[in-house]
């Protein structure tokens, strides 16, 4: 490269490495700055101590000032913000004072750092890096703009799942050094060095994501103690772990943190005398290559790594006891009786309850989003507490496949879920048949209205209609009601995720909200005829709901069905997942019918399961459940249960 002619003796030398070392060349070479920074910086003062290497602050002054304070993987190579920010960490913990304007010059962007200054897409660990470097840097103190974005850009990848670094292929490795740069933050936030705008909404969420990065670490270990059954890539974990021994745990947390650590670097220490000279090819440039240098060091890191926990003030502390013992024990033994989590141990459990405690408390502060709660039922909310606890474990036994921002965004929509059941079941439940039938149509208007449009129309936009026929007292709260079910159908629709979603499926799944409504609908105007209300024309008068005109199977696999709203929240986890403009879901016509076909038969088993629970209390409280169809045959003397049994067979419960 930049020569004009051939050299021949550069070829003969090429030739000759790759004869004599394996066929491995690396992109670019010697990489001497990229090898003695990433090793100082891993070692110091975990291992050596800052008499020994006191000289490494000429060396890499003498390279900074040659880069006119920026540097690459090795002399005369472009500059870029991973290789400067190390060689600025190794001057800061060597106690020396290092000059951050050339990086903050040649590489922030203003939300973040670029990789190189022409790079398109950026890197997490070199954003990990960099905020490393600043925070270790006396004097980017005078800098907390830079520091507080570049920590918002990292909460942000991590919060949508884009932590996947584009230097190392371990995926152990970001989570070592994300882990890193949040603990000395909370270090120095403690100490008043960094400050926030909001400072306890920034250590809480510092706080959450290391839970979340621990889970993932912990998670990852195989049986053998090993990460990725690899040396180098154990050490990364081990790394991690034992930075998070410094945090004010629960016993049982510790213990597991203990255990995870030794059994990782007794896998390390038993292979480390076998082959010395082994590299690990984690490190990618054009091609992926391994650093002998680079690999020891993290290796001697994670085999020395202290074990110690700090002293942290308070109001830290008490974010690692939100849970108690007590209901960390009692809430385990609910979710141990489970066949997905009963295999699970009980510090797993800790660390799933305390990132569910976050959405917990988030959930509570949005529970009044969309309708007051003057306007819901003094019910038990317990429902909150469970929520989130049934998203982060099943995704926590599923290898953490779910963004935070997504188990957020599912979380939001099952609290929604509840409340609209609990508002139409309290409020829809009293209005008169010309009111329901009103609210039916206000509906069909704003849902059916999505299909050229990006977002949900209101009725007045739609031709609002009036209902004569409903008596003026009622009026008023027959315009609340509606309000607050487009408000509902607006939430939905209007999700970032789903307004860049194909408009079919922006329709379709409109037209999947408008069949959980009218399914509601229905199913509370069979209650209300169960009950004899003699309002509601057809049927009142011999008790019989319309839907018991209908086979069983019809009226389960339609109403029954749509009224989970598990139809529905299916397709919305689907946008949730999709790329902008696609849906995994819609890649082809199979593809399709499978994904609907399964989200109905879920749904099915739903109402089938959630009716078999409930039978005895739906016919005391004279509500419509699957054992009142004819199918069933059940007498009104028998037990719910008993004829529920006797009849699943026929609808394929015991069968699932």
């Amino acid at each position: 490269m930049n020569v004009c002619d051939w050299d021949k003796n550069a070829e003969n030398y090429l030739r000759r490495m790759v004869t004599h070392c394996g066929a491995a060349v690396p992109s670019a070479f010697p990489t001497e700055i990229f090898e003695v920074s990433w090793a100082l910086t891993t070692l110091i003062p975990r291992v050596i101590s800052f008499d020994d290497i006191h000289s490494f602050i000429k060396y890499f002054s003498d390279h900074l000032q040659s880069g006119n304070g920026t540097l690459g993987f090795t002399k005369a190579i472009l500059a870029d913000a991973g290789d400067t920010s190390r060689a600025l960490l190794s001057q800061a913990v060597l106690q020396f004072s290092p000059d951050v304007q050339p990086l903050l010059q040649h590489f922030f962007t203003g939300t973040h750092f670029r990789s190189y200054e022409l790079e398109g897409s950026p890197s997490f660990t070199v954003n990990c890096n960099v905020l490393l470097a600043l925070l270790e840097c006396p004097e980017a103190y005078g800098q907390a703009k830079v520091i507080e974005q570049t920590l918002y850009f990292l909460l942000e990848a991590w919060e949508n799942g884009a932590t996947v670094d584009k230097w190392n292929l371990d995926r152990g490795y970001p989570l070592m050094l994300f882990s890193d740069c949040l603990l000395r933050l909370l270090q120095k936030m403690e100490a008043q060095v960094v400050t926030f705008p909001e400072p306890t909404f920034t250590r809480e969420r510092l706080i959450v994501v290391l839970w979340q990065i621990l889970s993932r670490v912990l998670e990852s270990q195989l049986p053998e103690g090993s990460w990725g059954h690899s040396p180098e890539c154990t050490s990364y974990s081990v790394i991690a772990v034992a930075q998070y021994l410094q945090l004010p745990w629960s016993s049982e947390i510790r213990s597991a943190l203990l255990v995870a650590a030794n059994a990782g670097q007794n896998y390390i220490s038993n292979g480390e005398g076998e082959d010395d000279q082994k590299i690990d090819h984690v490190w990618v440039e054009k091609v992926s290559y391994g650093s002998a240098l680079v690999r020891k060091s993290y290796l001697l890191c994670a085999l020395h790594a202290p074990q110690e926990q700090r002293l942290w003030s308070p109001d830290t502390t008490k974010l690692f006891t939100v849970v108690t013992a007590t209901e960390t024990k009692n809430m385990s033994k609910l979710l141990a009786k489970t066949p997905l989590l009963q295999a699970n141990p009980i510090s797993a459990f800790g660390l799933m309850l305390l990132e569910s405690s976050h959405y917990a408390r988030h959930l509570r502060v949005e529970r009044n989003m969309i309708v007051a709660e003057s306007e819901l039922p003094k019910a038990n909310d317990k429902y909150v507490d469970f929520i989130p606890v049934f998203w982060v474990s099943c995704n926590s036994i599923r290898g953490h496949p779910l963004s935070p921002s997504i188990i957020w965004q599912m979380c939001l929509l099952s609290q929604f879920v509840y409340q609209m059941d609990a508002y139409m079941e309290a409020k829809v439940s009293q209005a008169s048949a010309h009111a329901i039938e009103s609210i039916k149509a206000r509906l069909v208007a704003v849902c059916q209205n999505t299909t050229l449009s990006r977002k949900p129309k209101r009725a007045s936009e739609c031709g609002e209609v009036h209902d004569t026929s409903i008596p003026t007292g009622e009026e008023e709260a027959l315009e609340k009601m509606c309000d607050v079910l487009e408000a509902y159908t607006k939430w939905v629709l209007e999700r970032p995720s789903v307004l860049q979603s194909p408009l079919t499926i922006q329709a379709q799944l409109a037209g999947e909200l408008l069949d959980l409504f009218l399914a509601h609908i229905s199913h509370i105007v069979d209650n209300l005829t169960l009950r004899n209300v003699q309002d509601y024309p057809g049927g009142a008068m011999d008790n019989t709901p319309s839907s018991l005109g209908a086979p069983y199977f019809n009226w389960v696999t339609t109403i029954g069905a749509n009224d989970t709203s598990c139809p529905f929240a299916s397709l919305f986890f689907s946008c949730l997942i999709s790329k902008p403009e696609m849906n995994c879901f819609s890649t082809s016509p199979q593809a399709r019918y499978l994904f609907q076909s399964v989200s109905r038969h879920l749904a099915i088993m739903c109402r089938q399961y959630n009716d078999y629970g409930s039978a005895e209390r739906d016919f005391e409280e004279n509500k419509l459940n699957s054992l009142d169809f004819p199918e069933f045959g059940r007498p009104q003397e028998n037990n719910a249960c008993v004829a529920f049994d006797t009849a699943s067979k026929s609808v394929g419960l015991n069968s699932t």
